[in-house]
Formats: structure tokens, sequence, C-alpha cells
């Protein structure tokens, strides 16, 4: 293990602590390129024999992202987290360069993951990027997938069109775009070096309230533990934007495919009320599956939502994989 990897086991085991969590941790390997998938699991404090939860992070992030999640969702279910391939304590294997392929990949990594863990069947909450490949998978596996929460979701709208009555950009933001496509998103994480951590802390000051448990001092290891997990080999970066065009919208937009889901597959979307991310697509696409799609935005929150609103996320999520469980046992 490096000394990158080694710090990022530390502030990743810290966050845990701060939340009085004690993960189990074990190392899965896929078939893509061997690679190597760190995961944490957690039992259930009430063991309902529930099916488990498996909790997907979003870009640029890790398991530890879900800390504050983790001790209210394993009051009755066992939680499963893994960092995607290309992020986190996971392995930095290359990906394909066309969009479908890459796609593909990264399916055949979680589905791989999943018979390892010998998980039959599976709730799975995905946040932002997590939440394009969630969806992927449950596509690909429908049987696996017993209800599907996307949070914040990246890669449902299609491209917008450029009309004669939109406004061109200006030349100069042509030629930004041009030059900041040359590189990966967390290449000034990478280039702050070792001063990342307090960088991240001035631009993003309010997620430290966000990662901060009742009774217990505040610190900046959420800080020092993105920056880390963006210090390493930027394979996820690279697979991100072989995914996308120079705008930011996906290739093979999600909204094109989902209605084509498995119809016993229950999926809700939940965003938050001050995000950047456009829930028109969602609404569409419970407008065509209103009896197996819902909708929720949650007041208040912005793209992270599962811990901006804590306590109204997790409430959430309880009550409708509850709603699940007795609609099955009725059947």
């Amino acid at each position: 293990m490096s000394r990158t990897e080694e710090c990022i086991k530390k502030y990743e085991k810290r966050i845990f602590n701060h939340f009085d969590l004690t993960p189990v941790e074990s190392v899965i390997e896929v078939r893509h390129c061997h690679c190597k998938i760190h995961t944490v699991s957690f039992k259930a404090k009430y063991d309902k024999n529930n099916v488990p939860i498996v909790l997907i992070h979003g870009f640029g992030t890790g398991v530890a992202y879900w800390a504050p999640n983790i001790e209210g969702l394993s009051k009755e279910y066992d939680i499963h987290c893994f960092d995607i391939p290309g992020f986190g304590r996971s392995d930095r294997p290359d990906f394909s360069s066309d969009e479908t392929l890459a796609e593909l990949e990264m399916i055949s990594c979680i589905e791989d993951w999943r018979k390892e863990m010998k998980l039959d069947k599976m709730y799975i909450i995905s946040h932002s990027f997590g939440a394009f490949f969630s969806s992927s998978y449950a596509l690909e596996h429908p049987h696996r997938v017993v209800h599907l929460i996307l949070v914040d979701p990246w890669g449902f709208p299609e491209k917008p069109l450029l009309t004669a009555k939109q406004v061109d950009p200006q030349v100069y933001m042509h030629v930004l775009s041009r030059i900041t496509s040359y590189f990966n998103p967390f290449f000034l994480v990478r280039c702050c070096g070792p001063y990342a951590g307090r960088l991240l802390s001035i631009l993003r000051s309010d997620i430290r309230l966000k990662y901060q448990k009742e009774g217990k001092e505040c610190k900046d290891d959420i800080y020092e533990y993105l920056a880390l997990c963006n210090s390493r080999y930027p394979s996820g970066e690279k697979l991100y934007k072989n995914l996308i065009f120079s705008n930011g919208f996906a290739k093979r937009p999600m909204s094109r495919r989902f209605c084509g889901m498995d119809e016993d597959i229950n999926a809700t979307f939940i965003y938050g009320s001050k995000t950047f991310i456009d829930p028109g697509p969602a609404l569409e696409i419970q407008y065509q599956r209103s009896d197996t799609v819902g909708v929720h935005i949650l007041r208040g929150a912005g793209h992270l939502v599962n811990v901006d609103v804590l306590e109204d996320f997790n409430q959430l999520v309880i009550d409708l994989f509850r709603a699940k469980g007795k609609k099955k046992s009725n059947d």
C-alpha cells in the first residue's frame, strides 16, 4: 500500500470514528484489469433480515462520504459501500475511451463485486456520478435491484441544442472551454500537493458542518480525505471526460434509456431544492412511469442532499424501504 493510500485510510477511519462507526473492510477483485475494489460493511444493529443497502458515492469522493448517513440506516439494514474503481482507495484501472464500452466495463465491475459479496438482492442508494452507473447497472441486471434511489443524479438530461434565439457564448468562453478540456477535473488539487485540503476548506467551508456530529468537535478530516482521494492517478476523472461532451452533458444521457427499466424495480429520485442538477428528466420519467417512479425535492438541500438534510433524507429512505417491504409481504 502506497503512502497516499495509507493516508486516505487514516482519514477514512477518523471520519467513521467521528460517527462512532466501526466498518468491516474487505478488498474485492474484479475481472476488469484485475481491479481491486475497497469495500466497507456495517452490520444492522437490529437484525430484521432485510434486504441489504448498497451505497455508491459520486464523483471525486469515496466511502467515507456516506458516514453521516450510515448510523441511521444501519439500525435495520446491513450496509455495504465501495469505492468506485478510479476513486478513493480502489484501484485506478484505465477504462475504454469509447463511452459505451467504458460504461459496460464499469457495470461489469459492479456485477463482479456483487457476486463476490454474495448479495442476491440489493437496495441501491447512489449519488450524482454514481447514480448514473447504478441506473445503468439496474438496466443490465434488473433482477438484482429491489429499489433504486438516485440522489441528485448526474447524466440524465439531453445535451441542449443552441437555437437562433439563444446567445452564442463569447469567443473567450470557447477558448477557455478548449483549454480546460486538456486537464482533468482535479488537476489543481494535485498541483496544490499537501495544501490541497486547506484549499478545499477555504473554498467549501460549509462541508465541515455537514460532517459534524452533535457533541463532538468538528475537525477538517473530510477536507484532507477528499484532497487525498483526488491526489492519485486520475483514471476516474479520465472516465468522466470520456463520458461527456465539452459542456458537461452525458454523451449517452440516461433519460433516453431509463423508461426501458424492468417495471418490477421501484425508482426514487431525490433532489435538493437548491441544487444545480435539473430535475426535469426525472419528472418526465415519473410522468411516463408513475406507478414505479417517485420524485422528492427536499427543501433547503443543495447537491449534497443526503448530508444537507441528514435526518429528513434518512427518514425518507427508511419509509420508502419499509413501504416496499410491506408491499412485498402482502404480495
